[in-house]
């Protein structure tokens, strides 16, 4: 995989300025207002909101518990029973000195022999 040639610090710096996603955007407004204390009529106007609209956003975000921006991403599963059922065989087979492929040849399983 090929290294790509790092961004343009301009084109950097407009992922932070013009969000392309909704979450990102209101974070990066609510913390223009919050952090940077700018006007709200200002930082509305900076990220397409209505002073309105951007009232409500300050609104919501202030009584909500635990506001969610950035998710985690969840889990797979952690067993694979299929997998786990096949490596046990696999493992008594070669504690026998045996092998997956004569078993399989003997039980008539083999997928070469199915052709």
């Amino acid at each position: 995989m090929p290294i790509s040639a790092p961004k343009d610090l301009s084109d950097c710096r407009q992922f932070f300025l013009s969000p392309g996603a909704a979450k990102q955007r209101q974070y990066e407004a609510l913390r223009a207002y919050f952090v940077e204390g700018r006007p709200s009529a200002e930082v509305a106007r900076a990220f397409g909101y209505t002073p309105g609209s951007f009232q409500v956003l300050c609104h919501h975000f202030r009584r909500e518990a635990n506001p969610v921006f950035f998710l985690s991403p969840k889990s797979g599963p952690r067993a694979q029973p299929r997998k786990s059922a096949a490596r046990e065989r696999v493992v008594a087979l070669r504690k026998q000195n045996d092998s997956v492929y004569s078993e399989s040849i003997a039980d008539g399983r083999h997928p070469l022999l199915s052709l």
